[in-house]
């Protein structure tokens, strides 16, 4: 059985793919799955990326940025990558959640996402649809939002 996961580590091939609210990396496998080499993963819950680090041993070339994107700048980003993939908080934006939108404590992060993109330099800029996400607070078509 091919293990995704090491050969995405040591294909150098691949194209490269950073990972904002990378979560337990569910996102990384169907990237990888797609044919990237994720590089550059962020997420701020420690215990979140405590099991990305379980989930993805041994792979070099990849960094696991632990804390507040925004502290990050874009020096702090790789510039080399195909694809930036954000699976932002939708806490705020869901039906059983806060309904404060994009301006809410969680899903606001949404925005930080958004100003780290141009330093990205990404030929693709990718957000996981989100039911309702134009709904609540601050209407936004993800497409306008990323470009």
């Amino acid at each position: 059985m091919d293990d995704n996961r090491t050969h995405a580590a040591t294909n150098t091939a691949r194209p490269q793919a950073l990972e904002f609210f990378a979560g337990i990396g569910l996102a990384r496998l169907g990237l990888e799955e797609a044919g990237f080499q994720v590089e550059w993963s962020n997420d701020i819950d420690a215990a979140k990326c405590e099991m990305y680090r379980n989930n993805f041993t041994d792979t070099p070339g990849h960094a696991l940025v632990e804390g507040d994107m925004s502290e990050l700048s874009g020096d702090d980003l790789p510039h080399d990558a195909s694809i930036a993939w954000g699976s932002s908080p939708c806490t705020d934006l869901s039906l059983a959640g806060t309904r404060t939108g994009l301006n809410g404590k969680q899903s606001g992060a949404f925005w930080q996402y958004v100003r780290l993109l141009p330093a990205a330099d990404c030929r693709s800029r990718e957000c996981e649809r989100i039911g309702h996400f134009s709904l609540w607070g601050r209407p936004c078509r993800s497409s306008a939002c990323l470009q």
